[in-house]
């Protein structure tokens, strides 16, 4: 059994915009292929972030046995963290198995792909590639050649998020220029590759949907706290106008494969409004589970962090420093953009060890902390941490059990009003070999509107902010959309997981499932008769790839932690 598929990721997509857009007839190529196929929600991984979400996506195994939970990961042994890509993914992406079944596969740049696999056709990796690189496309030889007929390949936008968060009219008209320079730029190559060569998958991920939602985000939601009805009745057209042009892309894309391609569209997570952050950090040193040092210097730092002066300041100052008349008119032009934007770290890096940080925590009293990943905490565990105190079963079960009923019950301290996130202990979420070496809590607000935050240790005393640089952010459920020769046609289904898109696609491929994947064979979403004809066939052995992460160089480490900084997803 042959067929082919394409898959269209677009990053953060979400019905809550989507829908009311379809309604009023925006997106006339969406309505129609979901009319003709089938539509659900996607839920996420946990937590709902690109990655993991991807790594999940592209093994069908929950982060427990891929290993993966945020963008950086814990060095083993150690406090440190270190830089995750492709390599750190412990499993083998569907579209390999597909590869050496002898299909011939097409990846354009999804994230977590870097350094590139060579496959039985095209790869080019996506956003966490690191700056500078020209080894992110495969075959060799094929970058020149896409930059000789389209220009400079662009993983991601350009415009540094602590310019997006000031929410400017030249920089809101940057960013959305630049979406739309993306979008066709990147369709403009799928295009291309495909009329090359004949594809039985060919994968396409959008990422500006997700950067568009995240800086924009209220000027579309009229009950934001942050909406500005100025900026909104200005700007919110042109950002419907990217839509309708991703909307039209897709269409021609679908027209260009055929009624006998399956058409897969589908978010690695929704999206809703930010309306406020919660930083983990400063609630276990308010709570007593993180210590800091008696030594002097420690102490002086933790008295000057609890009065307000701390690195989240010190930003605040460098960027106010470089909003300045005469920096103002760079702010639409690339090198101006980016000399701020490295002028900003340059000033926050020299100051940064005259503030509090990891080298004061006191590891001998401290018994929970998070490093920078999303909502995670992690116990000071004897035997896994090299300087643990709590020790592994009942006095582990008792600290877990009592930080998820804290933080189950907790509410802002000026409203009073409840959280409510999800709290969720790791073995309730996670299996696999690498379960242990995960975040031992996961907090999930975003439901509440609050983002769980993702600071490199401390930046402010204040756990509730409502300063915040993103006006959306992350949730739970994500979009999923099948058309095709095989698929039910006008059907809603629900309880779809992104770990089910790889047996999925490779059950209609006519591949082996591998029996250790976690997600299973939507089975919903086909037609009677294909699925009496076809059954699903599953590998006689575990496909795993048992690896080792390779050691990224400091150099492509510190670019990483940089563009995660540009883009906001950590400060």
């Amino acid at each position: 059994m042959t067929a082919k598929f394409v898959v269209v990721g677009l990053d953060g997509a979400t019905f809550t915009l989507l829908e009311p857009w379809i309604d009023a007839g925006a997106l006339p190529h969406l309505k129609d292929i979901m009319d003709n196929g089938v539509t659900g929600t996607l839920t996420s991984s946990i937590p709902p972030v690109t990655s993991p979400a991807f790594p999940c996506f592209i093994t069908g195994k929950n982060p427990g046995k891929h290993g993966v939970v945020w963008f950086l990961g814990k060095r083993r042994g150690t406090y440190e963290e270190i830089s995750l890509d492709s390599t750190s993914i412990d499993s083998k992406f569907f579209w390999e198995i597909l590869s050496e079944d002898g299909r011939k596969v097409a990846v354009l740049n999804v994230p977590a792909t870097y350094p590139i696999k060579p496959v039985n056709g095209v790869m080019i990796s996506g956003f966490l590639t690191p700056p500078g690189k020209r080894d992110f496309v495969h075959p060799p030889g094929l970058l020149d050649e896409l930059e000789e007929r389209f220009g400079p390949y662009e993983v991601d936008l350009k415009t540094p998020a602590f310019l997006l968060a000031n929410q400017t009219p030249a920089v809101i008209e940057q960013i959305l220029h630049e979406a739309r320079e993306s979008l066709d730029y990147k369709f403009s190559v799928a295009h291309y590759i495909m009329e090359k060569d004949e594809y039985d998958l060919f994968v396409l991920h959008i990422v500006e949907t997700d950067r568009l939602q995240h800086w924009l985000w209220n000027l579309l939601d009229a009950s934001h706290p942050h909406y500005e009805k100025r900026l909104a009745e200005q700007y919110s057209r042109q950002i419907l106008e990217y839509y309708r042009a991703l909307d039209s892309s897709i269409g021609a894309l679908a027209e260009k494969t055929g009624p006998a391609t399956t058409l897969i569209i589908m978010s690695d997570h929704g999206f809703g409004p930010c309306h406020g952050s919660i930083d983990l950090n400063a609630w276990l040193l308010q709570e007593g589970y993180l210590k800091i040092k008696d030594r002097p210097i420690s102490q002086l730092k933790f008295f000057f962090w609890k009065a307000g002066w701390n690195l989240a300041i010190v930003g605040g100052l460098a960027t106010r420093l470089l909003k300045l008349k005469s920096m103002q008119r760079l702010l639409v032009r690339v090198r101006g953009r980016k000399d701020q934007g490295t002028s900003r770290l340059k000033i926050k890096h020299a100051l940064a060890p005259v503030f509090l940080s990891m080298s004061d925590i006191d590891w001998s009293r401290s018994r929970a902390y998070c490093l920078s990943g999303y909502g995670q905490i992690r116990f000071n565990l004897d035997g896994r941490e090299p300087q643990g105190i709590v020790k592994p079963g009942e006095e582990y079960e008792t600290l877990r059990d009592e930080i998820i009923g804290k933080l189950r019950g907790l509410t802002h301290p000026k409203t009073g009003n409840k959280v409510n996130a999800l709290v969720f202990a790791k073995e309730d979420i996670y299996s696999g070999k690498h379960a242990d070496e995960l975040p031992d809590i996961t907090f999930l607000p975003e439901e509440s509107n609050y983002n769980p935050g993702t600071p490199i240790t401390f930046i402010s005393p204040r756990v509730f902010s409502d300063d915040i640089p993103v006006k959306g952010f992350h949730r739970m459920e994500g979009i999923l959309i099948v058309s095709g020769p095989n698929i039910r046609k006008g059907v809603s289904i629900r309880g779809a997981h992104i770990m089910d898109l790889a047996p999925t696609i490779l059950y209609m491929a006519g591949s082996k499932v591998p029996s250790d994947m976690d997600g299973t064979v939507l089975t919903e979403i086909f037609s009677e008769s294909f699925l009496r004809s076809h059954a699903v066939s599953f590998s006689d052995e575990v496909i795993t790839e048992g690896r080792e992460s390779q050691a990224v160089s400091p150099e492509d480490h510190e670019a990483v932690v940089e563009r995660l900084k540009s883009l906001g997803y950590i400060d």
